[in-house]
């Protein structure tokens, strides 16, 4: 938008991203002894992407010196994967374990971190199937409570997995810390002479709860992915009948920055409609009335009406 366009001179924009994440193979869920070693992270994930990512095969591993070499495999193409072994740690050929040699603790070699190897070699792409969340009333629920009994996963799962994909989750943290962005445009409309916007942009970044920003980050990514089982949401936040959005719409921010950036991730992302990427930042411009009724309504003719229902459980 040209900035003489812009009404105010002071505007703000509530900016989030993903702290951290977990990615398992969708069967994992009901893996009790595979989850407990990620407890305490996976109570802090209440953002999940189920979506699909091709299958990664190992083979046999082959050390020279101190180097490993392993043979993996992913849609049909082959290729080697070199990994060099750290001081103070030996490769078991017996039975494919890392030795440490200070105490003689062994670990599996990891295989996202392997599967990061491979990507470095060949395209690796993870298509956003779903986006959704769960919070509870006080964050005491998280990704995989909702997960276990999640109709749309079910629904995936039964319509089948194509031959040499997995159907996998991803377990987002959203950072809980606030985050407002202020951009002062000497060319508004209007000024901000008494500095009540700029008033109002600390009030966004002291009293904008967790809650808000776990559902801002989960609509944004939505709205960004237009995932193609979120059909029902696809072009909406996907809460509408919680107080929440009442809370954030009554905010009056004008934008919205959801990231999910990784180092070392082991896929790039995608959908039907955002090209395959390892990084994505998801920028909404909500400046005019126009754009924040289409995000955060169903269906624009409606108004602010279905802000007004009675609260209600999360959707997810």
């Amino acid at each position: 938008m040209d900035p003489s366009e812009k009404r105010f001179e002071i505007e703000h924009a509530i900016s989030t991203y993903a702290l951290s994440y977990i990615a398992l193979p969708a069967a994992a869920i009901y893996e009790k002894a595979r989850l407990e070693p990620l407890a305490d992270l996976i109570q802090k994930c209440h953002v999940y992407f189920i979506g699909l990512a091709p299958r990664v095969r190992a083979g046999s591993i082959n050390q020279r010196g101190r180097v490993l070499h392993i043979p993996m495999s992913a849609l049909g193409q082959r290729t080697v994967v070199e990994v060099g072994l750290a001081d103070g740690v030996d490769f078991d050929s017996s039975n494919g374990l890392l030795i440490r040699q200070a105490d003689g603790a062994t670990h599996e070699l990891d295989t996202l971190w392997l599967t990061s190897r491979l990507s470095d070699k060949m395209p690796l792409d993870f298509e956003v199937l779903y986006i959704g969340q769960a919070y509870g009333s006080d964050g005491g629920r998280n990704a995989i409570d909702r997960l276990i009994k999640h109709e749309t996963l079910q629904k995936i799962a039964l319509n089948g997995v194509p031959e040499g994909w997995d159907l996998m989750l991803l377990l987002v943290e959203v950072l809980s810390d606030n985050r407002v962005m202020i951009v002062i445009n000497p060319h508004a409309q209007t000024s901000d002479d008494d500095n009540a916007r700029a008033n109002a942009g600390m009030a966004k970044l002291i009293e904008t709860p967790y809650h808000e920003l776990v559902s801002l980050y989960e609509a944004a990514m939505i709205r960004y992915f237009r995932p193609r089982f979120n059909i029902a949401f696809k072009d909406s936040f996907p809460s509408t009948n919680l107080k929440v959005l009442t809370d954030c719409y009554e905010k009056d921010f004008s934008g919205l920055v959801a990231e999910f950036v990784f180092d070392d991730f082991p896929w790039r992302l995608k959908s039907e409609t955002v090209a395959p990427s390892f990084f994505h930042i998801a920028y909404h411009d909500l400046h005019t009335e126009q754009a924040r009724t289409l995000f955060f309504n169903s269906d624009p003719s409606l108004g602010l009406d279905i802000l007004r229902a009675p609260d209600s459980a999360p959707h997810t």
